[in-house]
């Protein structure tokens, strides 16, 4: 008895470490939420007001949920950030595609730049809720100055028992990226078939952020 009364304290303390190691790490209320979001609308992170500091740096969330049909093309859903006042690229999209390929783009006006592709990591469930995870700095940002870093999760709950997929691209060798910028999602075709729409929805910004993940 005295044994078992040892090991539940041992347990409660435990659970009470983990909660508060949950409290202390979760991200705070974000600057800017869209409940209902639309394909090909852009969010300016210049108009978003914060109290965050990290300058140079932001995060977004966005739930994500599709249900694919086995006779659609190859697709391609995720982020689009427009970037303004670099001559190498204007706009980048970052996501997943339907054969389970994270994957990301560099646009220049309406020239493909450079793309990069990375294999999903744990098993997708299609037709479940998820979460897609932006995460950005520029040169400005004081933890790594001089550099650009953009990142992609895909993962369900909290993403505590590991990402679904993930994408990580180094953009220091374009430059300065410190321009105004813009989100916004999408969803398109890879080969000109008609594809399936998915489904977002609660857009989260996190601006001048740099979260602890």
């Amino acid at each position: 008895m005295h044994l078992l009364r040892k090991i539940m304290i041992v347990l409660l303390g435990a659970t009470s470490i983990l909660g508060a190691a949950i409290f202390f790490i979760a991200d705070p209320s974000p600057d800017h939420f869209v409940q209902v979001v639309a394909e090909g609308q852009q969010t300016p992170l210049g108009q978003i007001t914060t109290r965050n500091t990290a300058i140079g740096a932001f995060k977004s969330e966005v739930a994500f949920n599709h249900k694919i049909k086995s006779d659609q093309g190859k697709a391609f859903y995720g982020y689009e950030l427009s970037i303004s006042g670099n001559d190498q690229l204007d706009r980048i999209a970052i996501g997943i595609t339907n054969n389970l390929i994270a994957r990301m783009e560099i646009w220049n006006g309406n020239k493909l730049i450079e793309q990069q592709e990375l294999g999903f990591v744990g098993k997708m469930s299609w037709g479940d809720d998820q979460t897609m995870s932006l995460a950005f700095y520029d040169q400005t940002n004081a933890r790594y100055p001089g550099r650009s870093h953009i990142s992609l999760r895909l993962f369900s709950g909290r993403g505590f028992l590991g990402d679904i997929a993930s994408l990580q691209v180094d953009l220091s060798a374009y430059g300065d990226l410190s321009g105004e910028k813009s989100i916004g999602i999408f969803a398109r075709s890879l080969d000109a078939e008609p594809i399936a729409q998915p489904t977002f929805s609660d857009l989260k910004i996190w601006k001048n952020y740099a979260s602890w993940d």
